[in-house]
Order: C-alpha cells, then structure tokens, then sequence
C-alpha cells in the first residue's frame, strides 16, 4: 500500500470518527480513483456513501468489492445491506453467499411479513412493569416497526443506517423539539434485525432485545448500563 493511499484511508477514519460523512465519501472517490483495485478504499467509499444517503453509489462500491474479493463473506453482507437500502431483492443471494462463506458470523435471515413483525414487537410491552407502562402512555409514546431508518435520519441525524432500534425523543418524557405534534417513539427495524436471525426464534430474541434496550433509553438508562443487563 502506498503512503498516498495510506494516508486517504486514515483520513477517511478520522473523518467517519467525527461523523463527516459526506466529506470522508470524498476522500474515498479519490482512494479509489488512485487505486482502483485497493479493497479497502472501496470498502470504505459503500460505507461512507450509505451513511451520506448515496444509496446507489454504495451498492456500486460494494459490487465493486465483491469482485475484488468474491470469497469475503464480509463483502457480500455488505452488498446485502446496501441492495436492500435500494429496495433490490438480490439482496437475500448476497446474504446467503455471506453466511456460506462464514457461517460462524452470518446467517441466511429469516423473513416475515411487516404485520407480523409488528405483531411481536408490540407482544413485548404487556409484559413490562406496570410503571414503566404508565410512563409509556403517559408520555404517548409509541413503537413503530419500520423496514429501515429513515434516509432523511440517517443523513440529518447520523442515524447508524444499521441500527436495530432508535429512541426518538428525551428521556422522561421531554420531548423537546419534538412537542405535541411529534412525540416520543421508539422505532426498531425489521430487515436490520432480520438479516442476524436465521430463525423466528432468534427473531423473537432480537425483537423482543431491541424494545427493552430503547425502552431502557426512554427511562432514562445509558449505553453502558443496558449493555451490563444485556441489552
């Protein structure tokens, strides 16, 4: 690897550290541009445009990744991800190609229908405490099970693209901006969840996983603290 390249490849590190995406996408153009078979330079430049909302320059980086490197399980889960960000179904081949070439970390998702998705994150609820029910519909908060982030959160919020969950709002029902017109919701997301569960089992873990650690995040517990619960 050359000092030039290396030196990009850092930059785009550093950059992606603060959350400047669009300008880490730019230096990893130039990276590719420079060397166009370095995996790593396109590696990046699939990451860094999905966290800019260029969708379709990341599924374009991610192909061009896998061409490079056609046994990196790693590869085509990201090809995965970035074909589903384009509501393309040869996304399932490309999970499939991943959990065949590394079964220890990817698996083949197991897909079911949007309601009944939501059917069992809302199942999770009933069985929470009764107080932190309360605080639930007192504050009017929500779940909402959406297929994936919003772009618009990604982009504007710095939304992890592959996030399970998001609390949206403050803690303790202080909504701040949001206000009465747009209050606290819990959002979790169903093709992220499902592309780590090979079975309904797992699903039901994962959903059931996801809730809590954002129902956590709107009582008020830190990253730290759902981590040591297990969530």
């Amino acid at each position: 690897m050359s000092d030039t390249l290396a030196r990009l490849l850092d930059r785009i590190d550093r950059l992606e550290e603060r959350e400047r995406f669009a300008e880490a996408l730019a230096v990893a153009r130039r990276a590719c541009a420079l060397v166009p078979d370095e995996p790593a330079a396109w590696e990046a430049r699939g990451e860094m445009a999905l966290r800019s909302g260029e969708l379709a320059e990341s599924a374009e980086a991610w192909d061009r990744l896998t061409h490079l490197e056609p046994g990196s399980a790693g590869a085509w889960f990201g090809l995965g991800e970035a074909l589903q960000w384009n509501g393309r179904d040869e996304a399932e081949e490309c999970f499939r190609r991943s959990a065949q070439l590394d079964p220890q970390r990817y698996v083949v998702p197991s897909r079911i229908s949007p309601a009944e998705f939501e059917a069992m994150a809302g199942a999770v609820l009933p069985a929470l405490p009764a107080q932190v029910i309360d605080f639930l519909e007192e504050t009017g908060t929500a779940i909402a099970a959406l297929r994936l982030p919003a772009v618009e959160m990604v982009v504007g919020s710095r939304l992890d693209p592959h996030a399970l969950g998001y609390w949206l709002g403050n803690v303790y029902g202080v909504t701040g901006v949001w206000g009465l017109a747009n209050p606290a919701a819990i959002q979790i997301y169903q093709l992220n969840i499902e592309n780590w569960c090979p079975d309904r089992a797992a699903l039901s873990r994962e959903i059931r996983s996801t809730v809590l650690h954002e129902v956590g995040h709107a009582v008020g517990m830190d990253h730290a603290t759902l981590d040591a619960d297990g969530y």
